[in-house]
């Protein structure tokens, strides 16, 4: 099983690609919930490019948490995101999947349900209990 772990800035991505490039595995990079809003997608590509050029070897998948805005997963995916994570659901869920597909969607699903990591070695907020839980609920758009 692959390993999430949430990203909460540039050394978080260089530590878990680093980790697994180490050790042969890959990871799944996620952004803490709902980046796409306050950091954006260029922060998050940038941040991820970095990192994969650091430790080429490693094989990771990057995943933006864009929370239940739709607007942000249309953003996302225009500048170049290859998966993307939308906690909404009804009428905007069927049309961001049907949007997906003309992107390239090949698998779009829940994420999960998989232990969550905090990079750097951080650990979650106290009263976290629902951002632990967020890998769970959330609808991911994979491209390819």
């Amino acid at each position: 099983m692959t390993r999430a772990v949430v990203i909460h800035c540039l050394d978080h991505a260089r530590a878990a690609m680093a980790a697994a490039a180490a050790l042969g595995a890959e990871v799944t990079l996620v952004s803490a919930p709902a980046a796409a809003a306050y950091a954006g997608a260029g922060w998050f590509l940038e941040a991820i490019a970095i990192a994969a050029a650091e430790h080429p070897t490693a094989r990771a998948v990057a995943v933006l948490d864009c929370g239940d805005r739709p607007g942000l997963v249309l953003g996302a995916l225009r500048r170049g995101c290859r998966a993307v994570r939308f906690t909404g659901r009804g009428r905007a869920l069927a049309r961001l999947q049907a949007i997906a597909k003309r992107y390239g969607a090949v698998r779009y699903g829940e994420l999960g349900p998989q232990p969550l990591r905090h990079a750097g070695g951080t650990a979650p907020p106290p009263d976290n209990g629902a951002r632990n839980a967020f890998v769970h609920k959330a609808f991911v758009f994979e491209i390819t």
